[in-house]
């Protein structure tokens, strides 16, 4: 599954890498707060990938604890129906011998 997202990424990451560096013009950025930042923008497309993968991380984070829950609930599960399963054939190997007193 990793190498059906590796090619992808890396394909992104070369148009990303060539989109910044035929954009080093200087940018002004305006916040809400009115701050103003000068940079160019390269740096300006650095950041913002930067955050989106932060972002796509912690995303990825959640499904993946999400899954590690459910796969601890069915260990959980498993485990006792593997009891019960030992414990049926247990009382049914010892059910199925004749005693003593059937065979007088």
């Amino acid at each position: 599954m990793s190498k059906l997202y590796f090619f992808p990424s890396m394909l992104l990451l070369i148009a990303i890498a060539v989109f910044v560096a035929i954009n080093p013009s200087p940018a002004t950025v305006n916040f809400f707060w009115s701050a103003e930042i000068k940079t160019t923008v390269a740096i300006l497309i650095l950041c913002s990938v930067a955050i989106g993968a932060v972002f796509i991380a912690l995303v990825d984070l959640a499904r993946q604890i999400k899954v590690w829950r459910e796969l601890r609930q069915l260990k959980a599960k498993l485990k006792t129906a593997e009891e019960e399963l030992k414990l049926l054939r247990a009382k049914s190997s010892t059910d199925s011998k004749p005693s003593e007193q059937n065979r007088i």
